[in-house]
């Protein structure tokens, strides 16, 4: 054997060790049992996936493929996205006793928007984000910044400054992946024929970036976080539904009336009733986060006015030693296993992250409650209004046409134009 074959040889075995320390884990990981009650406060928990495309653009499953596969993976809704265009609106509805759910993946100069619970699309969208939220809102849908900080560049978010109530896909499969160290990716790689979800889930790396963009956006105003498995086919529908969901709180079970229930997970996810959970790593329907004062309780998307009285709760049926962090404007305030309460003594936007032992993805991550009253509020609610604040005018203005005859015009923009309506030519 020659010095180059053992090197060789040499540098397989020491992939295969390194692969072996991943995957041993992976295969024989459980996770810990569940202890705590489930939460009986009245609201309906129930759990779906969003961020999906089908061979109506880019994916590798039929719409009717893709509801089967969130019926096996247990998903009761599955909301589809995909690139520019809702032609699976003809499949929307109840398919497979799954809710099915049509949206769009928006592709704009900025990044790309996933547009929600939308009338049904009469023409392309802008391909300007502001253009596009427009759009969005007038079609009666909510929007949320895709893949926000994606490694692809052509894929991350710049549209940060932009107004309006958009909200941001602070859970994103690809992107997680994406940023994991290569022994993870590896060790994953390997352990997937044997336990797809768990090898995919152990496999996502903590999304940082995401999470602190989002805290920077929630100390101006509010912003709903939703997760998006991002599916494509490749790793199958199925095991990636069994990743990641978002679990929405209803006032009632579905009804299997398609619209009136389609009505109610959107307005769930566009108001940030809801919670994003890496559901490979334990079921995750027992969680609950409200704000409480004597007999009223307010839950996650809703805004309370401060008071001496007014406590935040955080816990359920969770897995055993599961720690739970509370978070106020991005800075961690406290911390207690399997659950916590504290005075919330200052405003700000109170959010929760859920965290099982070795794992660097969160399990759970809350959507805020929001603690602010008097100006604050108000001021916050039109930040998140719509439209937004109009573009400043240009540090230069000239005049397009002098109309020498002494036309008179009248001024007209549209919002991403600026134009003086005083001036007459």
């Amino acid at each position: 054997m020659t010095r180059r074959h053992r090197r060789w040889l040499l540098l397989a075995a020491v992939v295969m060790m390194a692969a072996a320390l991943r995957v041993g884990p992976a295969l024989l990981w459980r996770p810990p049992a569940l202890e705590g009650e489930v939460p009986r406060d009245g609201w309906v928990r129930v759990s779906g996936v969003a961020h999906v495309h089908t061979t109506l653009s880019d994916g590798a499953g039929t719409p009717a493929e893709v509801a089967r596969a969130a019926r096996e993976a247990g998903a009761a809704f599955v909301v589809v996205t995909d690139h520019n265009s809702d032609a699976a609106r003809a499949f929307s509805g109840y398919r497979d006793g799954v809710l099915v759910l049509v949206g769009a993946e928006i592709t704009v100069h900025q990044g790309h928007l996933l547009g929600l619970g939308m009338r049904p699309l009469a023409f392309p969208p802008g391909v300007d984000a502001r253009n596009a939220l427009d759009d969005v809102h007038h079609l009666g849908g909510s929007a949320f910044a895709a893949h926000p900080t994606s490694p692809r560049a052509e894929l991350a978010w710049s549209g940060w400054e932009l107004g309006g109530a958009w909200g941001l896909e602070v859970l994103n499969a690809d992107s997680l992946w994406r940023r994991a160290p290569w022994p993870a990716l590896l060790g994953g790689l390997v352990a997937y024929p044997f336990a797809p979800a768990r090898a995919i889930a152990r496999s996502l790396d903590r999304p940082g970036e995401a999470i602190a963009r989002w805290d920077a956006l929630l100390r101006r105003r509010d912003a709903a976080g939703v997760a998006g498995v991002d599916a494509h086919g490749l790793p199958s529908y199925e095991n990636l539904f069994r990743v990641l969901r978002n679990h929405v709180l209803l006032d009632a079970p579905l009804s299997g009336e398609a619209a009136r229930d389609a009505a109610a997970v959107h307005e769930a996810l566009a108001r940030g009733r809801s919670y994003m959970a890496v559901e490979a790593l334990a079921p995750a329907g027992g969680f609950f986060f409200h704000a409480a004062r004597g007999d009223d309780r307010w839950q996650m998307g809703d805004t309370v006015a401060p008071a001496p009285d007014l406590v935040l709760r955080a816990g359920g049926r969770l897995p055993r030693g599961a720690r739970v962090e509370l978070y106020r404007n991005g800075a961690r305030i406290a911390t207690g296993e399997g659950g916590i309460e504290l005075a919330a003594r200052e405003p700000g936007a109170y959010r929760v992250e859920v965290r099982l032992a070795g794992r660097d993805v969160p399990w759970i991550l809350s959507n805020p409650i929001y603690v602010h009253g008097g100006v604050e509020a108000i001021v916050r609610a039109r930040r998140a209004g719509w439209p937004p604040a109009a573009p400043p005018p240009p540090a230069v203005a000239r005049a397009l046409d002098a109309f020498g005859d002494g036309s008179a015009v009248a001024a007209e923009s549209d919002p991403d134009t600026w134009i003086d309506p005083d001036v007459r030519v």
